[in-house]
């Protein structure tokens, strides 16, 4: 079983609460928006959300097809989890949330007729054995739904280079990760497990973070090496930050930045 030490992905601290502050609205909201408008879903649907997160695209999900499918989100970051058993708005209550392993889900053969993730397949660090998870708790019918982004994020190629310049090449690597893998390498994967009608097709979504140091820092605090960071102290958090800032000035639109990130949108379904 794959532990969390394994899973090159860990939240820190209050990280995810600002995952679901930050990063939710500026992207992964309009990303799940993006991808059920293109995805087939039906209310007959039994779905599973895999590395789920706080639950954006589940309870995206749920407000699209109503409340009698049932929905599971599923996350190894327990505070990930946390977050989206406390959220109130109409779409998370109706959902299940399970703090799990994508290698070993704790599920009946058959279970799900729709297995989707939102960009996280790149930190499953056995692909092949994840997949072949999914592949067992899909029913015969099922299909599998998939994003992952096609290259280097422009706000977070700035990140990524002020933070290997001000706080280790570690940190600015660990901020690269979420555009680390090429989704067409999963053609072969599913293929092998026994998945037809491989499709994929591109998304774009923009990112819109608020043109402010307080959400920059946000940004920064929302990253896995959030404590890396935070060790080099104030001086250099502010002085990474103003760079940022300055990196982006070109993309300010009133008072955001907005930067365009394009996915790919992988379907297949059960042979």
């Amino acid at each position: 079983m794959v532990t969390k030490k394994d899973s090159g992905f860990q939240l820190e601290g209050n990280a995810a609460v600002l995952y679901e502050a930050q990063k939710v609205p500026s992207m992964f909201a309009p990303l799940a928006d993006a991808t059920i408008d293109v995805v087939n879903i039906s209310k007959n649907d039994t779905i599973i959300d895999l590395a789920c997160g706080t639950g954006i695209l589940a309870r995206k999900v749920r407000s699209k097809i109503g409340s009698h499918t049932r929905i599971v989100g599923a996350d190894l970051n327990e505070s990930m989890i946390q977050v989206a058993k406390s959220l109130n708005d109409n779409g998370s209550e109706p959902c299940e949330w399970q703090i799990a392993d994508v290698c070993d889900l704790p599920y009946e053969d058959g279970t799900f007729s729709l297995a989707m993730c939102q960009q996280g397949v790149q930190y499953f660090p056995d692909k092949v054995r994840a997949m072949r998870e999914v592949r067992r708790v899909l029913n015969e019918e099922g299909r599998i739904s998939l994003t992952v982004w096609c290259e280097n994020s422009i706000f977070i190629q700035s990140v990524s280079e002020r933070l290997s310049e001000n706080v280790s090449k570690e940190a600015g690597r660990k901020a690269l990760a979420p555009f680390s893998y090429n989704a067409e390498l999963l053609a072969p994967i599913l293929s092998n497990i026994g998945f037809v009608d491989f499709s994929s097709k591109k998304l774009t979504v923009n990112r819109i973070v608020k043109a402010s140091k307080d959400a920059i820092i946000d940004e920064l605090m929302s990253l896995p090496s959030a404590t890396l960071i935070k060790n080099k102290g104030h001086k250099t958090l502010e002085k990474i930050v103003n760079e940022v800032m300055e990196d982006m000035s070109c993309y300010i639109s009133g008072l955001n930045i907005v930067t365009p990130q394009e996915t790919r949108l992988i379907q297949a379904r059960v042979g």
